[in-house]
């Protein structure tokens, strides 16, 4: 337990999470949040910081799941509960916004992104959601995958998850 205790020291800390979550756009992260929890999960001999924050009133709440070594964020779920109009169509202005916005949020988020390229766009009430396939060397690399939710009405990002092999190394190109 000793040696398992000192494998987690390093570990990214609350102070060091919040300053993550602080620092992405369009999470609209306020005082307002109070801290919920905060746990370490070991999966695969890695490690994963969850922290999670809610509103007192429990209409809103923010979970971030992390790299626990790195601070790379791996999912964040950002709610708020309103009656959603699923009829809405948005405007074209606002959906270029709104894409505009994940796209700013993916490249503030992770290193990786210029890995994927955007392959799906789905619109849905309030809601732009895109998918990004990893590519290497021009080909997809099947169950690497990013997904970014984007909530127009609250002008924020709602969901996010990075799905990505570190461990696989690819031959050079000009070698195939």
């Amino acid at each position: 337990e000793i040696a398992e205790l000192s494998k987690i020291e390093g570990v990214i800390s609350k102070d060091d999470a919040n300053s993550i979550i602080k620092k992405l756009p369009y999470i609209d992260f306020d005082k307002s949040l109070s801290l919920y929890n905060y746990n370490i999960n070991k999966n695969d001999e890695k490690y994963n910081v969850n922290v999670a924050y809610k509103i007192t009133d429990d209409k809103r709440y923010l979970s971030v799941i992390f790299n626990g070594e790195t601070g790379e964020v791996l999912s964040l779920y950002n709610n708020e509960y309103y009656t959603s109009d699923k009829d809405l169509e948005l405007t074209e202005s606002q959906k270029n916004i709104g894409s505009k916005r994940i796209d700013e949020f993916l490249n503030a988020v992770s290193d990786k992104a210029s890995q994927f390229k955007e392959t799906d766009e789905n619109v849905n009430g309030y809601n732009i959601q895109k998918t990004y396939n990893r590519y290497v060397n021009d080909i997809r690399y099947i169950n690497n995958s990013i997904n970014v939710k984007y909530d127009a009405k609250l002008g924020r990002i709602t969901q996010y998850s990075i799905n990505y092999s570190d461990d696989k190394v690819f031959d050079d190109k000009t070698n195939v």
